[in-house]
């Protein structure tokens, strides 16, 4: 039986939607090709509109009725919605490339950031792969799910 304050996803999904591409486009930014041209204070602005978006967003996302879920699982990975899985995945990307570029961290081979001598469009492949493909593991589901 369905609280009063459930949503069903369909009813949100396009305010997540609109969302993942807010967060998509905060990931874009991070990109030297991009970031660059922007002034700090957007960069700034961006970093604390991120926060209460994610509130937003997380309040939203605990009145959805997702159904039963299995419970063997994380509940994340129950979540049944893409837009919503898209919106927290990019915003933890965001954040991610955010702390690892201030802090100039690296993971090995795996940097955000691609030599300075390549050619722009290799350099925005590579940024492209590494930010959106690190979102993957938030996006995944287990198959049969």
């Amino acid at each position: 039986m369905a609280r009063r304050q459930d949503l069903p996803a369909g009813a949100v999904a396009p305010l997540f939607w609109l969302f993942t591409l807010v967060f998509a486009a905060m990931v874009l930014s991070r990109f030297d090709g991009f970031g660059g041209q922007l002034p700090a204070p957007a960069h700034a602005a961006m970093l604390w509109a991120c926060f209460p978006l994610l509130l937003v967003a997380g309040a939203l996302e605990g009145r959805i009725d997702y159904g039963e879920h299995a419970r063997r699982m994380p509940l994340w990975m129950a979540i049944d919605s893409r837009p919503v899985r898209y919106t927290f995945a990019l915003a933890l990307t965001y954040l991610g490339l955010v702390a690892m570029q201030t802090f100039e961290v690296s993971l090995g081979v795996v940097d955000p950031r691609a030599p300075a001598e390549w050619p722009p469009t290799q350099r925005l492949l590579w940024f492209l792969g590494f930010s959106f493909g690190m979102g993957f593991a938030n996006t995944w589901r287990p198959p049969g799910r």
